[in-house]
């Protein structure tokens, strides 16, 4: 009876199956594994040293590309089991299709060595809130974490005590959204999108034109000190800093450009570069600034 039983574990993961690695129960294992696949396999020792690859990365260094997978994976998967929760317990729902879309730039990149599409992984529409994963708490529900939340600005606020003498202590939390015009600012100065916060509470921005006091108050996001007025939207080929001074909202190399390009006129250099966020994961990846 002993030999059934043991033979029954391999056949139970036989008939369910490996996760899927776009699933919430598999993506963060499969990102490790093309992450760890790129750094063995695209770069020399030399560059993996420099970024800290194979010396103190993560507290410890990887001597091959089995140990960084096996290694990785115990240290950073479990901590997004989160994710899993929530769409498990109906909290949120999860997209395979779009996580396999924007997975695949990753996948590529490892593929053939191309750090160009990794770096795309953090195009817009591969946000792992919003995009990938959808929050389902309406707001005022009970949450766990942000993702949760179905208004992709709300924050899961946590609880707090009624009494002062008796510290709550849960994991458990609210959503709440953003405070809009006429609301006090939320901690850390924080309203809503298309507000802004004048010390205690939220404004809406202003239009060209208007008297400012900071570029934080105006649509264009940018004020003319000269004459203290919001200057408008930058057009194509001016000048600019920030992605919302310009018409197109894209601002690229400090010119407002179309914002229709796929290319973003960055110089890559193999292993060379900082950290990037990809899926809600970072990763020291080789992205170089010209």
């Amino acid at each position: 009876m002993k030999r059934l039983a043991l033979l029954a574990v391999p056949l139970a993961l036989a008939l369910t199956g490996c996760p899927s690695p776009y699933s919430p129960q598999g993506y963060c294992e499969h990102v490790v594994e093309l992450e760890c696949q790129y750094w063995y396999k695209c770069c020399n020792a030399a560059e993996r040293v420099k970024e800290g690859v194979s010396t103190m990365w993560m507290f410890f260094g990887f001597r091959n590309e089995d140990e960084c997978k096996t290694e990785l994976k115990k240290r950073m998967c479990p901590s997004y089991d989160i994710y899993r929760e929530a769409v498990e317990q109906g909290r949120a729902t999860w997209k395979d299709d779009t996580a396999k879309t924007c997975m695949a730039h990753l996948e590529k990149g490892a593929a053939e060595c191309k750090a160009e599409e990794i770096h795309k992984t953090s195009e817009d529409g591969c946000d792992l809130r919003g995009d990938i994963m959808q929050g389902k708490v309406a707001n005022d529900g009970v949450c766990y974490i942000d993702e949760e939340c179905t208004d992709v600005e709300a924050v899961c606020e946590p609880k707090t005590s009624e009494d002062p003498n008796k510290p709550l202590y849960t994991a458990a939390g609210t959503c709440k959204a953003p405070p809009h015009d006429g609301q006090a600012c939320a901690a850390g100065n924080v309203c809503a999108d298309g507000n802004y916060c004048d010390g205690t509470t939220c404004r809406t921005l202003k239009a060209s034109g208007v008297t400012c006091a900071g570029s934080n108050e105006c649509q264009s996001g940018t004020c003319n000190y000269t004459s203290n007025t919001c200057d408008p939207k930058l057009a194509n080929g001016e000048n600019c800093y920030t992605d919302t001074q310009c018409q197109s909202g894209s601002c690229d190399n400090g010119t407002c450009g179309p914002g229709t390009t796929t290319t973003d006129n960055t110089t890559y250099d193999i292993c060379d570069g900082n950290p990037i966020s990809v899926f809600g994961m970072t990763f020291a990846l080789p992205v170089s600034q010209p």
